[in-house]
């Protein structure tokens, strides 16, 4: 009967946890997006981190290292808790080394993909509140400046960073998390 309401085919307890996990209450297992790379990064600098192409590698101490250099450029251009940094790289160790600067920095990153039209990205980038905008221009910068000598600790409940999806209208809206 096409006027009976649809019936929930959700199993009774998938249904419990998500109602557990979306809860104010919710264990969130605490720490930070970027908490335990950094720690793993001090305890363990010589492992692998990443590795891209046929021979890419870069150890948790290097990965760390660059990005604490990037926080560090972050921060004496005035970033810090609070603030929104878009990146804008293609995918690779750049980009996430970018992404783990930010959020050492105590800011939030907000991705925009190098293939987006600029007029979408400029409108992104408007929405966010970007204070600023990691290109690779950008990024070559902040790589020059001094490190951070450890990761900032925002709250573990800080905004860690804003996507943007197309919705139904077409219009990009942020999501934060």
């Amino acid at each position: 009967d096409w006027s009976e309401p649809f019936p929930d085919l959700l199993p009774p307890s998938q249904r419990a946890a998500r109602a557990e996990a979306n809860s104010e209450g919710a264990d969130l297992g605490g720490g930070t997006l970027h908490g335990r790379f950094f720690a793993r990064a001090q305890a363990e600098p010589d492992a692998p981190a990443l590795r891209w192409g046929a021979d890419g590698e870069a150890t948790y101490g290097e990965l760390a290292g660059r990005a604490l250099r990037i926080a560090g450029g972050l921060a004496a251009a005035g970033v810090g808790e609070g603030d929104r940094v878009a990146v804008r790289l293609p995918k690779g160790p750049g980009q996430v080394a970018a992404v783990l600067g930010v959020l050492a920095a105590g800011a939030a990153y907000v991705p925009v993909g190098v293939s987006q039209p600029e007029a979408r990205a400029a409108l992104i980038l408007e929405q966010a509140g970007a204070s600023l905008c990691v290109d690779s221009t950008e990024l070559a910068r902040l790589e020059a400046a001094d490190p951070l000598p450890a990761p900032a600790g925002p709250s573990e409940r800080a905004l860690a960073y804003v996507i943007y999806t197309s919705g139904s209208t077409g219009v990009p809206k942020g999501v934060a998390v």
